[in-house]
């Protein structure tokens, strides 16, 4: 699943000082696996495609452009910090779209899932 989110990170800027700046992460995350007879559940799996500096960005006084992509920028530790980032924002917003889920889709599911069990339990008969 494809998701974006802002945040700030520190970018290189000389040798003395790194600029703090607003980017906007694109990452893909991988949903959790809830495991098996034979292998353990896993816990989503995050990847950063990009990293580009927010369009709204205040960029003055630094060496970076608005939409500016400093993915290859991001120290190692950042990156992680931000892929712990996504999987956060990933389960945010598998809760909100649970929450979404009206009344009427639940009992929805639960006619369905009824009309599925009393079609297996008349086959084995």
């Amino acid at each position: 699943m494809k998701i974006s989110f802002g945040t700030s990170v520190s970018l290189p800027a000389n040798k003395l000082h790194d600029d703090f700046l607003d980017v906007v992460v694109t990452a893909d995350v991988d949903p959790p696996d809830v495991g098996g007879r034979f292998f353990p559940p896993s816990d989503p799996a995050p990847e950063i495609l990009r990293v580009e500096v927010d369009p709204l960005a205040d960029t003055s006084g630094t060496s970076y452009e608005r939409l500016d992509d400093v993915t290859d920028l991001i120290g190692e530790k950042e990156m992680l910090d931000l892929e712990d980032q996504a999987v956060r924002e990933f389960n945010e917003q598998a809760i909100q779209a649970a929450d979404d889920m009206t009344d009427a889709d639940r009992d929805r599911e639960d006619d369905t899932e009824y009309w599925k069990e009393r079609e297996e339990y008349e086959k084995a008969r």
